[in-house]
């Protein structure tokens, strides 16, 4: 059985889902042969926004990833489109370790011309870009679009956070071109189906990806296809 835990880089709050809730929103990619698991780092950021919160979050993931590999988890996926940690992780441990951002950016990049981020905030909007700079994929980005919503007020405002999803999702398809719409935050989970099938209603017909749950699904691809990040990139320390 191949599994899968996700490391959430921000500590517990009344407006976030707890580790429970995070399994039960992922259930649906359980599988007889993939057990996901989740835990939460216990000091950090409320929630990640700017690179002060980035750095405040990985001493924590530090931790989770050491506890993870020593649990047997086969790989490691972390729940921020920020991808916080994830070069530092990689030289920990020897599982793979993945975050949504770049995943999500890597395949719209192979499944269509241009693509669009829908970020949260205009503080954001640097560190996305300096995402596709180093993934090398500057030159299919389509735009950055600001939903102006903070990550704390995604769940409690569902409604709001659809309609200003939707708009820019639309300027994103009709005036960027973008052939394939990320929602660039991993609160937005299980909105970009509705958010494809109204832009396809519409007449805009873009892909809008779900980074989370597609992440999940490759890292397990690579755990079972016997692949993780090579030690000549990612060097233990004291090597």
């Amino acid at each position: 059985m191949t599994h899968i835990r996700i490391l959430v880089p921000v500590v517990p709050s009344d407006a976030l889902p707890g580790p429970d809730e995070v399994l039960e929103i992922y259930a649906p990619l359980h599988r007889p042969d993939l057990m996901i698991s989740c835990r939460m780092i216990e000091n950090g950021p409320k929630s990640i926004e700017g690179r002060k919160e980035e750095a405040e979050a990985v001493s924590g993931l530090i931790t989770l990833a050491v506890e993870a590999e020593a649990d047997g988890a086969d790989g490691l996926v972390i729940d921020c489109m920020g991808d916080p940690g994830v070069e530092v992780l990689r030289e920990i441990a020897s599982i793979p370790v993945l975050g949504p951002a770049r995943t999500s950016m890597t395949v719209a990049a192979n499944i269509g011309h241009r693509f669009s981020i829908l970020t949260v905030l205009e503080r954001s909007r640097p560190l996305v870009e300096e995402q596709v700079e180093r993934a090398g994929l500057a030159g299919r980005l389509a735009s950055v679009r600001v939903v102006d919503l903070p990550v704390l007020e995604i769940e409690s405002h569902p409604n709001k956070t659809f309609n200003k999803l939707m708009a820019q999702a639309e300027l994103a398809a009709r005036d960027d071109r973008a052939d394939v719409i990320i929602p660039g935050c991993t609160g937005y989970v299980g909105l970009a189906g509705r958010i494809e099938q109204e832009l396809h209603a519409r007449g805009l017909f873009a892909t809008v990806l779900d980074p989370m749950p597609l992440t999940i699904r490759m890292a397990a691809v690579l755990v079972e296809s016997g692949h993780t990040h090579p030690r000549s990139a990612y060097m233990p320390p004291g090597t």
